[in-house]
């Protein structure tokens, strides 16, 4: 006696309604923007509040982000700068969104069954969110980053935003600000530093790249990308790419595979995708995800920390490894992974030469 397996598709079904309102639900509660600051601030175990005069800044806390415990309320606050005063929004980011699997429902199937098309892929940038709005109170720009008004990277921010202007009179800045106030939206760029701030990815200089224009309410909404095209030209800001549109799954599913391999992504982070309804997802691609990996070995040589090798799972992470063990801790905390990358590469190159 045996088994045999025999599969029939069943075509009829009923959908978990209360998981797909979950995975897509991307907007706020149900309240007004003035209820929102003490809504907030009631939920002090999930959000974490910064106070800067009359503005205070709202993120989600390091508990939400590695327990995964995320709600309606803690999504909107990420990037979220409220007028402490009145209940305005002043400033705000995109609502937190989630890697390809990440999740339950950013697994192929989910994405099969639920994505609306077109479905476009737009370029994601290896720097740090930088939020650009106008306090009307003040009567100056905000240059705001994920909790923070002033600090570092908002210097960062600001440096390269006005030295990218430098040729720019005061009507321009005028205009800018005029756009702003009247449209109730913000700016949200890509801020590129690569001598402060270096990541994964190599950048030869520091630049701004225009990622959205968000209004300040309290569910996520934002301009076309047509219109972001236009806001770009009239305002001279370099705008994120979007070098492909999807019409049906296939051809997006053979696209996320080839992405996952690292020769196909060479020199970039991956993609942020959005679906007809603006249902977005992240897409790491292969070549970012290693570096990123060895990354954390290479801190954790430099720190001195046992290391686990359990992990490297390919001959590239073990060469990789290698290379930078015989650097030394001492050579490896002067370095970043940029630099043991283009070490390891120079010296392989030279070896396939010799």
């Amino acid at each position: 006696m045996k088994f045999t397996s025999h599969y029939i598709k069943n075509d009829v079904f009923r959908v978990d309604n209360t998981h797909i309102d979950i995975a897509v639900s991307e907007a706020a509660p149900s309240i007004d923007n003035k209820d929102l600051l003490d809504v907030l601030r009631d939920n002090k175990k999930d959000i974490q509040e910064k106070s800067f005069g009359h503005i205070s800044s709202f993120n989600f806390s390091r508990d939400v982000f590695n327990s995964s415990r995320w709600s309606d309320l803690s999504k909107i606050a990420r990037g979220l700068f409220i007028d402490n005063v009145d209940g305005r929004i002043v400033a705000r980011g995109f609502d937190k969104f989630f890697n390809y699997r990440e999740r339950d429902f950013n697994q192929p199937d989910w994405l099969k069954d639920n994505l609306k098309f077109p479905v476009a892929a737009y370029s994601k940038y290896n720097g740090f969110l930088g939020i650009l709005s106008y306090d009307k109170v003040e009567k100056k720009f905000l240059f705001c980053t994920k909790s923070m008004i002033d600090g570092s990277y908002s210097t960062y921010f600001k440096d390269i935003f006005y030295s990218t202007r430098k040729d720019e009179g005061q009507a321009y800045f005028q205009e800018l600000a005029s756009h702003l106030v009247e449209s109730n939206a913000c700016l949200v760029f890509e801020i590129i530093d690569p001598s402060n701030d270096p990541h994964i990815v190599e950048y030869a200089d520091k630049h701004l790249v225009l990622l959205d224009e968000i209004f300040l309410e309290k569910s996520f909404k934002h301009i076309s990308y047509d219109e972001l095209k236009a806001i770009s030209v009239k305002f001279k800001f370099p705008v994120k790419s979007r070098p492909y549109v999807f019409y049906d799954w296939d051809n997006l599913y053979s696209f996320i595979v080839d992405i996952e391999k690292y020769d196909s992504t060479k020199g970039i982070e991956g993609y942020v995708l959005e679906d007809a309804t603006g249902y977005h997802f992240k897409l790491k691609g292969g070549w970012y995800k290693f570096w990123k990996a060895m990354r954390g070995y290479k801190q954790k040589l430099a720190a001195g920390h046992i290391v686990s090798t359990s992990g490297l799972t390919t001959p590239l992470m073990n060469d990789v490894y290698g290379f930078m063990k015989r650097l030394g801790r001492d050579e490896l905390q002067k370095m970043s992974i940029i630099d043991v990358r283009n070490a390891f590469e120079k010296v392989n190159a030279n070896a396939s030469k010799a």
